[in-house]
């Protein structure tokens, strides 16, 4: 195998095609900021915020979240009120949700590569 094949992964030009801006295509310029994700806890909806490592070219973990903080009804909680339990369904969830949008930008670049007679 040549170096350059060996090299080859996710956010390359040869897997990616152009850079997509999409939040999960790794290329992306990303000040690792906090996001907020709808959760639930039992029914109840919550927001809650969550910091997730740069897992460059990499699945994402329950372990890569962080919760920073939970809104429940417009009044902020610190995430250490909530069973560990909770915060780790939450992290999984969050963890999915990630890798999920991730596959489908991974997708579009794909199809956008195909469009353009890359491939």
């Amino acid at each position: 195998m040549s170096a350059a094949l060996a090299t080859q992964g996710p956010g390359d030009a040869a897997t990616w095609g152009r850079p997509t801006g999409h939040p999960h295509d790794p290329r992306t310029e990303d000040d690792c900021a906090d996001n907020t994700s709808r959760q639930y806890l039992d029914e109840l909806p919550v927001l809650v915020g969550y910091y997730a490592g740069n897992a460059y070219g990499c699945r994402y973990a329950a372990a890569d979240i962080e919760i920073t903080d939970v809104v429940i009804n417009g009044h902020e909680l610190d995430p250490l009120l909530f069973a560990p339990g909770v915060l780790c369904e939450w992290q999984r969830a969050i963890a999915a949700e990630i890798n999920g949008e991730r596959d489908m930008a991974a997708d579009c670049a794909a199809i956008d590569r195909l469009e353009d007679g890359r491939d």
